[in-house]
């Protein structure tokens, strides 16, 4: 049986043996499980498809895991804080022969009882808010799915974790109470743990604190997307992704309906991931270099998107060497490197002048 590990090597190998130009200029081939391409997109870079994120699964999970921390924490305070409620009854247990053993497994089972009732909670909250969720993030979960195997074993373990982590600490100092101290009601409220408890709280608020920061940053990151200007318009806009040729009677046969406007092609949408280019600018020696991020587009690109021009002009059919040498630039573009750019592979050929110019928020460059 084949080891995929050692398998993408291999192609690369043959790959260079047949001097293939993807291969020497640095493509290398890996094999990828079918199962793993959603959470590990790293070669869909330029997929015009939705992808997951494995960073953002493991970003919920530490948000999930720090909740569920400060609720741990908050029932570990509450029960030391209320200690004195049950010091007498611990008091008479123990005079009547309940061992200190006894005291802690029934104070740990108090505290998985109450775990595992604020999961059924949960699950039902879930089971109740899930189609309204569906339908806000366009998703089919279904409540069998929680009733899998791994999710149940998951919340089993979650259950366990919770339960000892928030009750191990209230049923060893409820059950250290002296008899005779506290059927006479001398247990001297608030000494008990009381450094260990301090502790707590300032974790609590700590991660409090944290959390609501983020939060704000998160807020205002996701405002200033919504509300930040492109420099296009991105309303009642649909990219669909297209395969095999590119012609004007396709573009025309979409025209034909009356509800579309404008059709273009792309080999990019603006703030998808393209490769970069090297230019080097006019008159500067050859190796003065530099990179900028750049895709091709079609006839009627700026109008489809509706993107402003400064200056210049929009590609045109009226000017064939369009195709070859026409070029469109951003504002940061022609400010930070002049307004001419020639091809670094052939200096003979004639300079790249561009066409015109965008605002400086564009990815076409």
């Amino acid at each position: 049986m084949a080891d995929p590990a050692a398998a993408g090597p291999k192609i690369t190998g043959v790959g260079l043996s047949h001097k293939s130009p993807q291969v020497e200029d640095g493509v290398r081939f890996r094999l990828q499980p079918i199962a793993g391409v959603h959470l590990d997109a790293r070669p869909y870079q330029m997929a015009a498809v939705d992808l997951g994120d494995l960073k953002s699964v493991y970003l919920f999970s530490v948000i999930a895991a720090f909740v569920l921390l400060v609720a741990c924490i908050n029932f570990m305070n509450l029960a030391t804080a209320r200690a004195g409620l049950r010091a007498k009854e611990v008091g008479l247990r123990k005079v009547f022969g309940a061992e200190r053993r006894q005291l802690i497994r029934q104070f740990l089972g108090e505290s998985l009882f109450l775990s595992l009732v604020g999961m059924l909670f949960g699950v039902l909250l879930v089971v109740t808010v899930l189609p309204a969720f569906n339908a806000f993030a366009q998703k089919e979960f279904t409540a069998a799915e929680l009733f899998s195997p791994p999710i149940l074993a998951g919340l089993g373990l979650i259950i366990l974790l919770t339960g000892f982590g928030a009750g191990i600490f209230p049923a060893f100092v409820l059950s250290s109470f002296e008899p005779v101290r506290t059927i006479r009601g001398k247990l001297g409220s608030g000494t008990q743990g009381q450094t260990l408890r301090k502790g707590l709280v300032i974790v609590q608020f700590s991660i409090a604190v944290f959390m609501i920061i983020g939060i704000i940053v998160v807020v205002r990151q996701i405002e200033y997307l919504k509300n930040k200007d492109l420099g296009f318009n991105r309303e009642m806009l649909l990219v669909v992704p297209a395969r095999g040729a590119r012609n004007d009677a396709i573009k025309n046969r979409i025209l034909l309906n009356p509800n579309v406007k404008s059709v273009s092609f792309d080999l990019a949408i603006p703030g998808q991931f393209t490769p970069d280019d090297t230019f080097v600018p006019e008159g500067r020696n050859q190796d003065e270099t530099f990179r900028t991020s750049s895709f091709t587009v079609g006839y009627d690109f700026l109008k489809t998107y509706e993107i402003d021009l400064l200056w210049g002009r929009d590609f045109s059919p009226e000017f064939p060497t369009d195709a070859q040498e026409g070029l469109i630039i951003n504002e940061t573009a022609a400010r930070q490197r002049g307004s001419s750019f020639r091809s670094p592979a052939s200096s003979s050929r004639p300079s790249f002048w561009p066409t015109s110019s965008l605002g400086p928020w564009h990815s076409i460059s």
